[in-house]
């Protein structure tokens, strides 16, 4: 139900992650807010990693993350919001 995991293997969901001004300032290309959305471009390979880092911080103006190979999506309730996670990523990254 749960995957399979060899036994007393730790939680991948629970494994320390770096944290995200670290992500941001290895992996982070260039941050752009298109309407409610704001893209961010990675190194190749490094959406994930980058997204999974944003999604664990739940701040509240995000709806949703989408990662491909080495750009991720930012859904927000609308153009305010996408502007002040923009902000935040680029205090926290730079880019």
């Amino acid at each position: 139900r749960e995957g399979y995991r060899t036994p007393g293997s730790p939680d991948p969901l629970k494994l320390p992650q770096p944290a995200l001004p670290i992500i941001l300032k290895e992996f982070l290309w260039e941050v752009r807010k298109a309407s409610n959305l704001v893209v961010i471009k990675t190194h190749p390979g490094n959406a994930h990693s980058v997204a999974v880092a944003l999604d664990a911080e739940q701040w509240p103006e995000v709806v949703g993350t989408v990662a491909g190979d080495d750009t991720i999506f930012i859904a927000t309730g609308g153009p305010k919001e996408a502007l002040r996670i923009r902000k935040k990523i680029l205090e926290l990254g730079g880019a």
